[in-house]
């Protein structure tokens, strides 16, 4: 014979709060760390980003680009009108950068760095101390290593 059930009684409440709670205290660390991890990489991203487009825009418009630091972030502009052609603002909170202002960085009309330029390492970390570290060559290209 089956009974007609119209609920649920408090003890399966009490087991179905209990865990869903255990869940969550395994989750939210998790959550956290996988939050902290992708603003290294957003912000990385971002980095590499602002590089290719402005070695991409100097192939383009034939002059010399150079990301510069700005106010928020840095920008990529042409050197020949001194135009903007894109802002960066990164979200660093909780993230240390070092150099702590972004270096200035010029692309040639072929794409390369000029003559004589060395390397420049953009290093990103955050409280835990895990980061990214982003190395421009002196002939332009870009590399990242995981810290």
């Amino acid at each position: 014979m089956v009974r007609n059930c119209k609920g649920v009684t408090l003890f399966e409440l009490m087991v179905t709060v209990g865990i869903v709670g255990i869940l969550m205290a395994l989750a939210i660390p998790a959550f956290d760390n996988q939050m902290k991890n992708s603003r290294i990489v957003s912000n990385a991203n971002l980095v590499i980003g602002a590089l290719n487009m402005a070695r991409s825009e100097a192939v383009n418009r034939g002059v010399q680009v150079r990301v510069i630091d700005i106010a928020n972030g840095w920008a990529v502009i042409d050197v020949v009108t001194n135009a903007e052609l894109n802002r960066f603002e990164p979200d660093d909170s909780g993230i240390t950068w070092s150099p702590s202002s972004f270096p200035d960085i010029t692309y040639q009309p072929t794409g390369f760095r000029p003559f004589g330029s060395t390397a420049v390492a953009i290093k990103l970390v955050d409280s835990r101390g895990v980061g990214r570290i982003i190395t421009v060559s002196p002939v332009g290209s870009t590399s990242v290593v995981e810290i």
